[in-house]
């Protein structure tokens, strides 16, 4: 199926990229910048991949991999955290939560996150206020 000028000249089919110079141009324009733009990260990507199986592979089975997940999602959170009542929540959570952890059915993390929620927002509110 191929379409011409009554589509607007999309280009859809292969046959219809040598009489449109114009879209086989525009197509080959866009595969150079996306090939440009994600080659190199791609390459990092398989490389980093590659690193980390065989470091992985290299760990001892008495050392436990349990702080993996958390150090990642630290990370992750740590740069966005820019003013005082989100660092203030933040480290209030954390702290509440390991407090926390024995109590049954997970609800240590949640009361840790209400309390800082609070906590944040209170603080937020005192600073915004007009002295």
């Amino acid at each position: 199926m191929t379409f011409g000028k009554a589509s607007g000249g999309l280009c859809p089919s292969a046959l219809w990229l040598a009489p449109m110079g114009w879209c086989l141009a525009f197509w080959q324009l866009n595969l150079a910048f996306y090939f440009g733009a994600t080659g190199l990260v791609g390459a990092i990507w398989v490389i980093g991949t590659g690193i980390g199986a065989w470091l992985g592979a290299r760990v001892p089975d008495w050392l436990a991999l349990d702080f993996a997940m958390p150090i990642a999602f630290i990370a992750l959170v740590a740069p966005a955290l820019r003013t005082v009542p989100q660092v203030a929540a933040a480290f209030t959570a954390a702290m509440l939560a390991l407090v926390l952890a024995p109590v049954p059915y997970g609800l240590g993390l949640i009361i840790a996150a209400i309390v800082a929620l609070l906590l944040g927002a209170e603080l937020e509110r005192r600073m915004e206020a007009p002295a």
